[in-house]
């Protein structure tokens, strides 16, 4: 067994799903489209060990997802005890997408370090059991990720140069969320009676999407990707009990952008099951969308993204 070393980036959707089919086989209940972003990025190491050690950030950590993702991967390969060693340059488990980038670059870097020999498309299939977005960081640009049947089928939909856009992401708190994304998603699709609206008018946001970005169409993406973002959070609150992630920095970046939508600047937001908000933007606006979220009160930190690669091998 080889050493292997990945970095991946993580992935923010314009389009999200929230709900699955399967646990167990991290099957989502409607189809998605996302971003690969640049600049955040996920490093992990693969080596083999007397017995599985995971370090993350650099803690000796139990985590049950690795743990069963492990578990159901050496159902099918030849994978001996390892050490996974895992840092991210951003707060993990906060809303940043934290698991699409760690499971990306852990499949990978199992994929190489055991010798597999495994595809593209059977390496985003493992990753995808570990965290369903996982699978979009597979690829650069913009990737879709559609339920079907017992599996998912994810592709890229243009490739990064399609077009050049700006993630401004505004930091609002740091901290682990209280509440994962997993055990979200599961009390959303038990509790909230939103929930089958949810899943009926994705599909044509995603159909939506898909149109914006074939025609570059930015206030059409701007629409779309707001209104299923918002969608998605009032059935995080009509939840029992509710979800509700967002910091008063949130809503105070949201302001801020509706600010600088009304003076005519290209701008919308997206939100993910944390308090951090995405500000979407062209190349010609980044500088004004991040002084004005670094000033806006409850925004501690703000990083610039672009579209990004999928994974790197070193």
């Amino acid at each position: 067994m080889n050493q292997a070393t990945v970095s991946a980036h993580p992935n923010i959707a314009l389009v999200k799903y929230w709900g699955k089919q399967s646990r167990g086989r991290n099957i989502p209940v409607s189809p998605s489209v996302s971003v690969t972003l640049d600049t955040l990025t996920t490093t992990t190491t693969v080596e083999q060990s007397f017995n599985d050690l995971v370090v993350i950030d650099g803690l000796d950590v139990k985590n049950e997802k690795i743990s069963s993702w492990l578990e159901f991967a050496r159902k099918k390969y030849e994978i001996p005890p390892i050490c996974i060693r895992s840092e991210s340059n951003f707060p993990a488990s906060s809303g940043l997408a934290s698991s699409a980038s760690g499971f990306s670059a852990l499949a990978v870097s199992v994929n190489q370090a055991c010798g597999l020999g495994l595809e593209d498309q059977e390496v985003a299939e493992l990753a995808r059991i570990g965290s369903a977005s996982a699978a979009r960081s597979m690829w650069s640009g913009f990737v879709s990720l559609n339920p079907a049947g017992e599996s998912c089928t994810v592709e890229q939909v243009y490739p990064k140069e399609h077009w050049d856009l700006r993630v401004v992401v505004a930091i609002t708190d740091p901290r682990q969320k209280g509440v994962s994304s997993t055990e979200g998603m599961e009390r959303s699709v038990a509790t909230s009676s939103f929930h089958e609206a949810w899943r009926q008018t994705t599909e044509g946001d995603y159909q939506e999407c898909l149109k914006a970005l074939e025609d570059r169409d930015f206030s059409r993406l701007s629409k779309v990707a707001e209104r299923n973002c918002c969608k998605m959070h009032g059935l995080m609150l009509t939840s029992d009990p509710p979800l509700i992630y967002w910091k008063p920095g949130t809503l105070a970046a949201l302001d801020s952008l509706r600010i600088l939508q009304e003076a005519a600047v290209p701008t919308f937001f997206t939100i993910d099951a944390g308090p951090q908000v995405k500000a979407f933007c062209l190349p010609e606006a980044a500088d004004t969308v991040e002084e004005h979220l670094r000033n806006t009160p409850g925004v501690t930190q703000t990083i610039r993204c672009g579209v990004g690669d999928g994974p790197v091998v070193h």
